[in-house]
């Protein structure tokens, strides 16, 4: 009979132990779930807002009104399969428009941009 006592003691200790512990994780995730990470960009494109739209379709650049208003901040260059270039944060194919500019062809380091009959060229900067 006293064995059935002291392991019934055990058994219930060691119930209000685990159920301790649990109830402690558990509230530690809580406040984990409550914290709000907020992303400093640094004045880049934020990586977690999609380039693309509903439907797998590219989003609508906004006008630009000159030359200067273009900034290409990145290449990916692919001959084969058709390069691509990130100008204000958007992702454009070759013969693309934007914002009044035709994307006509994208090299390693630069991309040339078409407006009536008259070639740009806009060269990647690359930070150090």
């Amino acid at each position: 009979m006293k064995k059935n006592f002291w392991f019934m003691a055990w058994c219930l200790g060691a119930g209000v132990l685990c159920l301790t512990v649990i109830l402690t994780l558990a509230n530690q995730y809580s406040y984990a779930a409550e914290e709000r990470i907020i992303y400093d960009s640094k004045n880049k494109r934020d990586p977690f807002i999609p380039l693309v739209g509903k439907g797998m379709r590219l989003l609508v650049p906004q006008e630009a009104k000159s030359i200067e208003n273009i900034i290409l901040e990145g290449i990916i260059f692919d001959p084969g399969q058709g390069s691509l270039a990130i100008i204000n944060g958007e992702i454009f194919k070759e013969g693309d428009p934007i914002g009044g500019f035709i994307l006509s062809e994208v090299t390693k380091k630069s991309v040339i941009l078409t407006k009536d009959e008259k070639d740009y060229t806009v060269v990647l900067i690359e930070e150090e």
